[in-house]
């Protein structure tokens, strides 16, 4: 989200440029004025402009330090001045180009480069220290820092994420080998056996009862007939 706001930032910057002064193509390379329209707050080194048209002017310079002057619209009042370093883009344009560094959604975008129509060489801006370390830090780039009348290049530093201590290792009691199992042998499958079945009674039955049966029924007779001749008499 960050890189499509400062990508969209670029765009919008480019696309509401009012012309800017016309200079020959002789012209000395310092002098450069041009007009920029911003259509939200953009960030500059130690301030941040609201959304309006300014003037940019490069100030001459005999050192390889540059000075850029920011100006209102109608340049009468002066706003800020900056210090930059000069830089250089691989492709010129007719108009001039304006690029940001990614930021927070929703905060101002800081002004990274400013290139004059048909210039080669830009300007690059150095910002406070502190802010330059916190930029860098935000974006991963290196951004160049104003530090008193030193200007540096401060370096991202790499977040390091707090490491959580390893809790210890209960220590594992070693487990006896497991005696390899021999494999059974397969059993053969049985075979059904048939057995015949009949109503008969099986041959090992006794013939106990029947006999006891057969001696009641004659000593019971024999009473009977005594009986009977004791009567008679």
């Amino acid at each position: 989200m960050r890189r499509i706001k400062a990508i969209l930032g670029v765009l919008c910057a480019t696309a509401m440029l009012t012309a800017a002064t016309a200079v020959p193509a002789a012209a000395q390379t310092f002098d450069r004025v041009t007009k920029l329209t911003f259509n939200a707050p953009v960030e500059l080194p130690g301030m941040t402009l609201p959304a309006g048209t300014y003037t940019f002017r490069l100030v001459d310079s005999e050192s390889d330090r540059h000075v850029v002057q920011v100006l209102d619209a109608t340049e009468k009042n002066h706003i800020t001045t900056l210090h930059a370093m000069p830089t250089s883009r691989s492709e010129v344009s007719e108009v001039t180009v304006v690029t940001f560094r990614e930021t927070a959604v929703d905060a101002p975008l800081p002004i990274r480069f400013w290139y004059y129509p048909n210039d080669r060489m830009g300007q690059e801006f150095a910002y406070p220290k502190d802010r330059a370390i916190a930029i860098a830090a935000a974006t991963g780039e290196s951004v160049l820092a104003m530090d008193g009348d030193q200007i540096t290049r401060v370096e991202p530093t790499p977040v390091v994420e707090p490491v959580q201590p390893v809790q210890p290792v209960e220590p594992v009691e070693p487990v006896e080998p497991v005696e390899p199992v021999e494999p059974m042998e397969p059993v053969a499958p049985v075979e059904p056996v048939t057995v015949a079945t009949s109503g008969e009674l099986p041959d090992t039955a006794s013939d106990l009862p029947l006999v006891g049966l057969i001696g009641l029924l004659a000593l019971g007779g024999g009473l009977v007939t005594r009986a009977y001749r004791n009567s008679a008499v």
